[in-house]
């Protein structure tokens, strides 16, 4: 797609595949309303774009989950209100300590069926949760029908965050909408920060940004092909 003539597309580049996912989670999927509740399972790159999305729609409970205690200090500097350390914790009931009942809406950035089953049962009443982490194929999650059905929970997929990228006009409306161009608004605003946690390699480092990514030393990684 077509950028300004003066823009970085070193910077730009995350924008086309996992943060457009996360914001798009929230934006297009869950559609937060402004002062709901919202818990984010995993605080990489995809969980810190769903993360700014929330704090734009003025959600009034933001809680970060992650294993990697840096993260989720990074995650209470880009807008959460809450984080818990999930190797320390008995999350569901951490998540009903910060809201009663459990949260409007939340969001599994990692793919990890307990994770899901964990993120399904922290909702509250009419609760919706959405999968954007991939499990791979053939894997499943369980599901408590009764509270499901009790509680009027909803759970669902998305691809991309339902998000309309470019040109394809379908997705969304108005017409005209597009969702990159609106990242990079939100971003030229300072409302969605997220060159705060991409690194940057040469292609000769691809080695050493794969490391990082899989340590939790890099966030997100950007290869640069110069």
């Amino acid at each position: 797609m077509k950028v300004s003539p003066n823009a970085s597309l070193e910077t730009l580049a995350p924008l086309g595949c996992g943060l457009q996912t996360g914001a798009g989670a929230v934006v297009n999927v869950l559609k937060v309303p402004q002062g709901s509740s919202i818990a984010i399972f995993g605080v990489g790159a995809v969980g810190f774009a769903a993360l700014m999305a929330a704090k734009t729609a003025q959600a009034e409970t933001i809680i970060a989950i992650d294993i990697h205690k840096s993260r989720l200090d990074l995650a209470l500097e880009l807008g959460a209100t809450h984080t818990i350390l999930s190797k320390d914790n008995n999350i569901s009931e951490e998540i009903r300590r910060i809201v009663d009942g459990g949260v409007e809406f939340a969001i599994d950035c990692t793919g990890v069926p307990l994770v899901i089953e964990t993120m399904i049962d922290a909702l509250g009443s009419r609760g919706k949760g959405v999968t954007i982490g991939s499990p791979g194929q053939g894997q499943k999650v369980s599901i408590n029908v009764f509270d499901h059905l009790v509680n009027g929970r909803s759970y669902v997929g998305t691809h991309q965050g339902d998000s309309n990228p470019a040109e394809v006009q379908f997705l969304i409306p108005p017409a005209d909408y597009q969702f990159i161009p609106y990242l990079i608004r939100e971003h030229e605003a300072g409302r969605f920060p997220f060159d705060e946690f991409v690194t940057h390699y040469n292609v000769e480092e691809i080695n050493k940004a794969c490391a990082d990514v899989h340590s939790g030393a890099a966030i997100k990684a950007a290869i640069l092909w110069k």
